[in-house]
């Protein structure tokens, strides 16, 4: 157990109506004008004076009241593709005879369709040659 102790810094104001314990919230207990034993886990410390006290996963007991504040962390696996270190080892993929076949036929289409269109620029770029050259020889 540990106390983190500073001077006040705040301007002194009426804190009556403030109880001398109170949990504002799991795990954060206010002492105002406190003066007692606190134990934290078996161990007793002595404190006068005004107090947040933050805590987690742990027992105090105030004036013979028990304040406690447990929780647990649940880690959900991350999605494949963001885990960190990765390997794989022995990664094979095993394709069927038809697939292979059906991937050489899209291919060899696609291939002929490069080829075409590959044609028809040249085509059309001779024609477009032809057409400037004709424009010039009769303009001149």
């Amino acid at each position: 157990m540990y106390f983190i102790l500073r001077p006040a810094t705040c301007i002194r104001i009426n804190n009556q109506h403030i109880p001398t314990i109170d949990e504002i919230a799991p795990g954060v207990i206010l002492l105002n004008k406190f003066s007692g034993k606190i134990s934290v886990n078996g161990t007793t410390s002595t404190l006068n004076g005004s107090f947040v006290i933050s805590f987690s996963n742990t027992t105090i007991e105030i004036d013979e009241q028990a304040f406690t504040n447990k929780y647990t962390v649940h880690h959900q696996p991350m999605p494949a593709i963001l885990q960190t270190e990765m390997t794989i080892k022995n990664l094979e993929e095993k394709l069927s005879l038809e697939f292979v076949k059906e991937l050489n036929i899209n291919n060899t289409k696609t291939l002929e369709l490069l080829k075409t269109t590959s044609h028809t620029a040249d085509i059309l770029m001779g024609c477009v040659l032809i057409t400037g050259i004709v424009i010039i020889t009769i303009r001149i």
